[in-house]
């Protein structure tokens, strides 16, 4: 379909359509199929004018975020995620790192959502995601939109999730520390690794950043704190974890920080 118009509707049918399939009970591919197609009309918006790129992105960026976000047919989806000839990944990058805000958003939000359902396969996508996190995101001169730098915040928390097996499906003060919901998804010392790169390059970078939503978001990346997270650490690197834990103290016990809401996140 031709017309960015009817492509937006059709997006916004395919995603209710995605959440009311039930998948696991009809042939395996159909869900792959879905995705496929809809990454095919997204990697077609770079051929388009402005305008309609706007109106239609929004909704295909939505109807594929439905799509990983589906259960059903996981080992298929993660297949499909792996596959150099989908490029899902370089498509979603070129987006990220673009220049519309509004797209470079959705981007950042596919992401979260195939660390999310796909935590393996997000992993996998370490080189790639490297580039849109707060020590890269954060840190350029002249600085970046405040969205984008929340938005890499809060990519980065879900990485630190998939890898420590501590997702949450609601960035609230709910969240169980110290509850391990499920396996690591990488080896111990691979954790270790990512955690002291949290610990000493992405989480600094956040917890300083102008933005008070930028920094509620780094102060949330310490919910996916587990027990996974705690013996990778407590051996190794204990300065590091009493760094970790001493993060929202250095919040709450100094007169600095004037934002309500950081204290809360804290």
């Amino acid at each position: 379909e031709s017309s960015a118009q009817c492509v937006r509707e059709l997006s916004k049918a395919l995603s209710a359509l995605c959440a009311a399939t039930p998948y696991d009970r009809l042939p395996s591919g159909l869900l792959v199929e879905t995705a496929h197609a809809i990454h095919g009309r997204v990697k077609e918006l770079e051929r388009e004018s402005a305008n309609e790129r706007a109106i239609a992105q929004g909704a295909l960026f939505g109807a594929l975020t439905s799509a990983l976000s589906v259960t059903g047919d996981a080992d298929a989806v993660a297949a499909f995620l792996r596959d150099d000839s989908a490029s899902l990944s370089q498509t979603l990058l070129a987006h990220a790192v673009g220049h519309a805000g509004s797209a470079r958003c959705e981007a950042y939000g596919v992401f979260r959502t195939i660390l999310t359902h796909h935590a393996t396969a997000g992993i996998e996508m370490r080189e790639t995601l490297e580039c849109l996190f707060p020590a890269v995101v954060c840190a350029q001169s002249g600085g970046v939109d405040d969205r984008i730098s929340q938005a890499s915040a809060r990519l980065f928390a879900d990485y630190l999730a998939a890898a420590s097996g501590s997702h949450s499906s609601h960035d609230d003060d709910e969240v169980d520390i110290g509850a391990v919901v499920a396996p690591s998804a990488v080896s111990e010392d691979a954790l270790r690794k990512i955690w002291m790169d949290a610990i000493d390059n992405q989480l600094p970078v956040c917890t300083e950043h102008p933005s008070a939503l930028t920094r509620v978001a780094g102060m949330l990346a310490l919910t996916r704190v587990n027990l996974h997270v705690v013996d990778c650490l407590r051996d190794a690197h204990p300065d590091a974890l009493r760094t970790l834990i001493a993060m929202p103290h250095k919040v709450l016990d100094g007169d600095r920080e004037k934002a309500a809401v950081v204290c809360a996140a804290a």
